[in-house]
């Protein structure tokens, strides 16, 4: 099923759209972009000139991502997380039996079996 994205955005929406709050909208993207009236009250923003404001703010502010450290290469898979290694017993804290057979475990035992 194809998710169509609305062509407006209301006003209440467009702040965190864009991944801001709105005092930050209000002050920065509301002067530059046309309000649309909706209805009485409502006020709506083209969800393109939304996009080309954002496009235009990585173009004048946006900066490249840090450079790799110096002699160490890139790799495409990351590195495989440490081996998990059992938990150290608390003093003073029983070992938990296996469950016996037949029987089936309770879910604090299966939380203790990981």
């Amino acid at each position: 099923m194809v998710e169509l994205l609305p062509r407006f955005v209301r006003q209440r929406d467009a702040p965190a759209y864009l991944g801001m709050d709105r005092n930050r909208f209000d002050d920065e993207v509301r002067p530059f972009v046309t309000e649309m009236p909706i209805g009485v009250r409502g006020i709506a923003y083209d969800r393109q000139e939304l996009d080309a404001w954002a496009d235009d703010y990585i173009a004048k502010r946006g900066r490249p991502g840090r450079a790799p450290l110096a002699g160490l290469a890139l790799t495409t898979s990351p590195e495989p997380p440490p081996p998990r290694r059992a938990p150290k017993r608390e003093p003073g804290r029983k070992e938990s039996k296996p469950a016996e057979p037949g029987r089936k475990m309770t879910s604090t035992e299966k939380l203790l079996a990981l």
